[in-house]
């Protein structure tokens, strides 16, 4: 079925017991760095996630999503 938001996805995982999201850039040029993390943190915290959990070694690391203007206007951190 198709997303009726770019939140979709993320509210979904959420309802069905989600705990720990992580947003990432599958950038295979510079120019294209960090290309859509705005979106990212904005569809994780539309859909009631606080922070992003990323792996430093096996070590998970919860860091808040930024509530900074930056996410709102379309600009990554």
């Amino acid at each position: 079925p198709k997303m009726k938001s770019k939140s979709g996805a993320a509210k979904r995982f959420r309802a069905l017991g989600g705990r720990a999201v992580t947003v990432g850039s599958d950038a295979h040029r510079a120019d294209n760095l960090a290309w859509g993390l705005d979106e990212g943190y904005g569809a994780a915290a539309d859909a009631g996630f606080e922070a992003l959990t990323f792996r430093r070694g096996d070590d998970p690391v919860a860091v808040r999503i930024p509530s900074a203007p930056n996410v709102v206007v379309g600009r990554s951190l």
